[in-house]
């Protein structure tokens, strides 16, 4: 019976971060217009790692770095199964400045563990690997007179330019180290010899962010 008092009195956190890191992983989508070599939909099955290191500069605006791995993964037929795509070590790396807007914590409420953010970051776009086009319809080669099939290939390395768009949720569990939910639209062009394709790639990343500087806190 005297503990309830006493509990009742007692404030709940606020943690207002300076510097943290968040690293996290998840399931990758290809979107933007329907491109030879990225059409919609064609690599649902790939994988976005993704790290970020922000400073707070204000009490809604923080900057930093931020920098992912993307992996296409196996692609699939396309949908009017004229032509197969195919993928060999096939990799995006992007790496720029980030600058993130947000909520700042409050003393009570859904605010007191919640923050919701978004993030703009103009990236440097890394393409490696091959990706091939293969039809169905087959050619016939002159030098040994035989037929074969008829196929486009885009070779990496190829650098290029984008920009990072990430709205995203933080949680804290304890004092310093929270979970992260974020959505990233990564806008870029990949290029090959025979084109330059634009493309929107979407990542959904869940992951955990460590605080290594706060600037108050009240406990429970």
């Amino acid at each position: 019976m005297l503990l309830f008092p006493v509990v009742s009195g007692l404030k709940g956190q606020i943690v207002n971060s300076k510097n943290f890191l968040s690293i996290s992983a998840g399931k990758l989508f290809f979107g933007g217009p329907d491109e030879l070599f990225y059409p919609k939909g064609i690599n649902n099955t790939g994988i976005s790692l993704r790290a970020d290191y922000l400073h707070t500069i204000l009490p809604w605006m923080k900057i930093g770095v931020e920098g992912s791995l993307i992996l296409p993964g196996l692609p699939a037929q396309k949908s009017d199964e004229f032509a197969k795509i195919s993928g060999s070590s096939e990799k995006i790396e992007t790496i720029g400045v980030n600058g993130t807007f947000f909520l700042p914590f409050k003393e009570t409420g859904w605010r007191n563990r919640f923050r919701l953010q978004f993030g703009v970051a103009p990236v440097v776009v890394m393409h490696a690997g091959e990706r091939s086009v293969s039809f169905d319809n087959t050619v016939w080669n002159t030098s040994n007179n035989l037929p074969e099939s008829a196929s486009i290939i885009m070779k990496g390395p190829s650098t290029g330019l984008g920009l990072s768009l990430t709205p995203s949720v933080e949680c804290y569990v304890v004092q310093r180290v929270g979970l992260r939910l974020s959505c990233n639209s990564l806008l870029t062009s990949l290029k090959s010899d025979l084109t330059t394709e634009n493309v929107i790639v979407y990542s959904f990343n869940f992951g955990l962010f460590y605080t290594f500087s706060r600037d108050k806190q009240f406990n429970y």
